[in-house]
């Protein structure tokens, strides 16, 4: 079928029963981008393509945007300071949490100032 091969690796024999991943595609004209995903059976992989390739014929399909870490990263700190993201008890973070967090994000994973 096309738009769906398995993925063998290194090690592989290329056997019947290999147990190596299969990966289905579909092109996005709109984004001018294929769409891949993969999946542990050559069924799920091709139920997956069959339902992407409707939704591309519909107008439907978006390539996944990528979000950077530091877009990430400030989407969370909004979120939690005004309440919309809440801790895992569903109550409010702290104002000490947030400011431990912003300084844990600054300083281990941003390398940045950026929060006011």
């Amino acid at each position: 079928m096309t738009g769906i091969r398995q993925r063998h690796g290194n090690r592989c024999n290329g056997g019947k029963a290999c147990g190596c991943p299969w990966r289905a595609e579909v092109f996005s004209v709109r984004d001018r981008t294929k769409i891949r995903k993969t999946f542990r059976s050559k069924a799920a992989a091709a139920a997956w393509r069959t339902d992407r390739l409707a939704a591309a014929q519909k107008g439907a399909l978006r390539a996944p945007t990528s979000k950077t870490v530091r877009e990430a990263a400030e989407a969370f700190m909004d979120g939690a300071r005004d309440g919309s993201i809440p801790t895992s008890s569903g109550a409010r973070y702290k104002p000490a949490t947030l400011r431990g967090y912003r300084v844990g994000l600054d300083k281990r994973v941003l390398q940045s100032q950026i929060w006011l």
